[in-house]
């Protein structure tokens, strides 16, 4: 049904408060209609990416890649011979496939791998900057818990049991590749979840907790004339007093931190960086300072 909100794999992590993205608000602003999802430079750079990725990732398994119209019509067969191979996942025109018992859990998935014996799989690509933060506490490569829960969406979804996630780096062409299985007490756990938070944000209609003032902005409208003001309270007054602080802290703070930049700066001059510091490189737009802590 066109009318039935659907929730995708993406915005589980923000439902959970795990996307470094965006917040569970956000999602349910958008899934309100009260805001709409424009493309960003990293979204389109992944969707220009995605295609080539798919391709060197078919041309590993030895496979040939198809497009979704091709997957819709034969990933479904039942009866052998199954045509083999790497089928991209639905674009955004072509809608999400669903939960075949909850009609508002869908995902798109990159791309659904079909074998020989009938066995699926699906393949998710990912695009990044840079894996400083795919490793865990002892510098081991690990998949990011946004990607994790994603995935676990995904297969529960889908109903299969595994998940290859092809991860690209923009920055040094460095590629990783994760088998991510089926983990049913997880995904148990990430359904449960978004299953209380879809029946009191969008069947129950509750407003989500610590809304932006971007979002706040857009569910209660400037009023009409005439004025309607609100009598302080001593609370009121904390909070204000603690904004107006924090907001003078920041400035401080951020000419602080600049005068330490400078200060850095100064003692690279026309070297790199400093070894396990900082670095200062050269891009388009001249040299870029990054912190490597």
């Amino acid at each position: 049904m066109s009318d039935i909100i659907t929730i995708g794999a993406s915005d589980v992590p923000a439902i959970l408060g795990l996307s470094p993205w965006q917040t569970a608000s956000a999602v349910w602003a958008r899934l309100k209609g009260l805001t709409t999802s424009e493309p960003t430079n990293a979204t389109r750079r992944g969707h220009t990416l995605e295609l080539g990725i798919l391709l060197e990732y078919a041309d590993r398994l030895g496979k040939k890649l198809y497009p979704w119209a091709t997957s819709h019509r034969h990933l479904h067969r039942q009866k052998p011979p199954f045509r083999a191979g790497v089928y991209r996942g639905p674009s955004i025109e072509d809608g999400r496939i669903t939960h075949p018992d909850i009609e508002w859990a869908g995902c798109r998935p990159d791309g659904i791998v079909l074998l020989e014996d009938g066995s699926k799989h699906l393949v998710e690509v990912k695009t990044a900057r840079s894996f400083r933060d795919w490793a865990d506490a002892d510098g081991k490569p690990i998949l990011p818990p946004h990607y994790v829960v994603q995935v676990q969406w995904q297969l529960w979804v889908m109903g299969v049991d595994g998940c290859d996630v092809e991860a690209f780096c923009v920055s040094d062409d460095s590629r990783r590749s994760y088998r991510v299985p089926y983990d049913p007490a997880v995904a148990g756990r990430v359904v449960q979840l978004v299953t209380a938070w879809h029946a009191r944000h969008i069947i129950g209609d509750e407003l989500p907790d610590n809304m932006p003032a971007e979002i706040a902005g857009l569910v209660w409208p400037a009023p009409r004339e005439p004025e309607s003001w609100l009598d302080a309270t001593a609370e009121d007054r904390a909070t204000m007093l603690r904004y107006d602080a924090i907001g003078q802290q920041v400035k401080e703070l951020e000419a602080e931190r600049d005068a330490c930049k400078d200060k850095l700066i100064n003692r690279i001059q026309d070297h790199t960086g400093i070894e396990g510091l900082c670095s200062w490189r050269a891009t388009k737009r001249g040299r870029q300072f990054r912190s490597l802590l």
